[in-house]
């Protein structure tokens, strides 16, 4: 057709910063109707920057939105969540059983992306620390049924440096630039419910 979602998810940055979420349609004259003003998803304590990372879209327009936590006192305490908005008509109601605690790292960076898995129940999760293996997340049947599987036996070389896509068959694929400098990719099987590929040489 001619018309299409769009969605968008931002923050400041800065100390007690809300992240909000604004959501609307796209038409083929270039105009966006938005359906509701800027919604907030998290609004954090004065002490705390929050960050977008990520968000993805269900086939039935659900949202599931990522972001990161920073006590800025201290800058330590890094913190991820992926939480999922309850309507598709532009207002934020956060589902039941939202947010989940996905990750935690006491000092060091990471960057973390969402796919969905071609249903409006489960997303997949990948995060990339600095100098850490990169770790997988699954959320299924709107619950967290695996944490912290190895998605690869090389560190990533930049946290920014990765992709991740999934597939119609809940594939997921992942590539990123490790510290050797190589392009690293990984397979996890829906089938298998395993990484069948972990790290494998591309360039």
């Amino acid at each position: 057709g001619d018309e299409w979602i769009v969605v968008y998810i931002r923050s400041t940055e800065g100390d007690g910063a809300p992240l909000y979420y604004r959501r609307g349609i796209a038409h083929s004259n270039g105009t966006i109707t938005w359906l509701a003003p800027e919604q907030v998803v998290y609004d954090p304590p004065g002490n705390v920057l929050v960050a977008p990372e990520g968000l993805e879209i269900t086939p039935s327009g659900y949202v599931f939105v990522g972001y990161g936590t920073l006590n800025t006192q201290t800058s330590t305490d890094y913190y991820y969540y992926i939480t999922k908005t309850e309507l598709t008509n532009g207002t934020w109601l956060e589902k039941e059983g939202y947010p989940f605690f996905i990750y935690y790292n006491k000092t060091e960076l990471y960057e973390a992306e969402i796919e969905t898995l071609n249903s409006d129940h489960g997303c997949y999760s990948v995060v990339m620390p600095t100098d850490k293996n990169p770790l997988g997340f699954l959320i299924w049947n709107d619950e967290l049924q695996s944490a912290n599987e190895t998605v690869g036996t090389f560190p990533i070389y930049e946290p920014r440096h990765f992709s991740i896509i999934t597939d119609n068959n809940r594939n997921v694929h992942v590539t990123w630039l490790a510290n050797d400098t190589s392009i690293r990719y990984s397979f996890r099987n829906w089938a298998t419910n395993s990484w069948e590929i972990t790290g494998q040489k591309i360039v």
